[in-house]
């Protein structure tokens, strides 16, 4: 069978990237007839000329980051073509083939996001390397938000060079930012590692999160998102469809090797809310706890007992509270949650109908279509189709 590579450095991509970006891979590759096989050459001693001649790969898809195996150039592969993913452009020539990330669209999403909120302020908090990409989503973030005519600040570090060199410094100067920020605001961090440093700089000096700084993050990394204080909402980029894309354009270059290079974009696929951002007009600490209980238990079939046992406070009270701070009912609340999950889903993802019914709670498929045909009038799967073809 045709063998591909798909190469990474164990510093060059993030494990939420490169699982949904496989998964992407796997399945274009599978169409195309390719067996596909992930190497890492970022661990000591790896060697692509051996890697290459043990597996005699037809073309290889290569993460372009910051870690060794983003200086391996085109010529190093020769005559192999390859496909270069999300690279530094100054460590690369003119004229190769790759598959960039929109980053410009990702900080639009996020804008929107923050601007629903309807703060008065808004904050950019740059990477701790300084990079070219934390820059110009700086750029991007700040004509969005002057755009409405709103005030916004910007935190960028000096450039600290190699990993991690100035990281202490630079949490401490983050750390007198985040305290010097009016309240409210709202802050976009440059991804989830930043927006984790927000969090932790607000709770040092106890502002309260969202109510005082409404904050989001870049990534979706699920295992640090749901796992701050409070937990972060953040912007995901459609890394699946970036896997999908790569193999399109490899097999393009396979099958004709004197086509132009190309670069093809990948845009978000979501915004996923959480704690950080869930800004209701309510100081109620028992309402909010209650809004947290139900967006994590949706796929367990929460019920409204639940959501009174987590507020602390018996049903008929808790009913009450919610209802004045949320300014619907508790069962209004799952509802709603319910339906927006199951939308994003649809939009997002080739889970069927089935598999997302019971991801958001439903007692089976045929309530999820009832609820689209009363809430929507439409079918789960003509929203779907509709939802794609936009």
């Amino acid at each position: 069978m045709t063998t591909v590579l798909y190469i990474h450095g164990c510093l060059s991509v993030c494990a939420p990237m490169q699982q949904s970006r496989l998964a992407g891979m796997y399945r274009m590759a599978r169409r195309q007839g390719w067996c596909l096989h992930e190497i890492d050459l970022g661990i000591p001693d790896a060697d692509l000329k051996r890697t290459l001649e043990f597996w005699q790969p037809v073309g290889c898809m290569v993460e372009g980051g910051l870690a060794r195996v983003g200086h391996f150039l085109p010529s190093d592969f020769a005559p192999v073509p390859v496909v270069y993913l999300d690279t530094e452009r100054a460590l690369f020539p003119e004229g190769i083939d790759e598959i960039r990330h929109d980053s410009d669209a990702t900080v639009h999403a996020a804008t929107r996001e923050l601007l629903s909120l309807d703060l008065p302020r808004y904050a950019f908090v740059g990477h701790y390397q300084s990079r070219d990409w934390s820059r110009r989503r700086a750029k991007v973030f700040a004509a969005d938000i002057r755009a409405k005519r709103r005030e916004c600040r910007g935190f960028e570090p000096i450039d600290g060079g190699l990993l991690g060199a100035r990281l202490p410094e630079v949490l401490e100067r983050l750390r007198l930012f985040v305290k010097s920020l009016p309240r409210p605001c709202g802050v976009l961090c440059a991804n989830d590692e930043m927006g984790e440093f927000v969090l932790q700089a607000a709770q040092t000096f106890g502002i309260d999160v969202p109510s005082g700084l409404a904050v989001i993050g870049i990534d979706n990394d699920s295992l640090r998102c749901e796992n701050t204080s409070p937990t972060l909402s953040s912007v995901e980029p459609d890394f699946e469809r970036s896997g999908e894309l790569a193999v399109q354009l490899l097999a393009r270059r396979i099958a004709n090797p004197s086509a132009p290079p190309r670069t093809v974009t990948y845009g978000p696929s979501r915004v996923v809310r959480r704690q950080s951002t869930h800004v209701l007009r309510t100081d109620d600490p028992c309402v909010m706890r209650g809004v947290e209980r139900i967006r994590l238990g949706l796929s367990e079939g929460v019920r409204v007992t639940d959501i009174a046992k987590a507020m602390g406070l018996g049903l008929r009270t808790a009913q009450k509270r919610f209802l004045a701070a949320a300014g619907r009912s508790i069962d209004d609340e799952i509802r709603a949650r319910r339906l927006s999950c199951a939308c994003e889903l649809l939009a997002s993802s080739d889970l069927s109908v089935a598999e997302i019914a019971d991801k958001c709670g439903y007692t089976d498929e045929r309530a999820l279509r009832y609820l689209f045909l009363r809430q929507l009038g439409t079918s789960p799967t003509d929203f779907r189709r509709e939802a794609r073809r936009r």
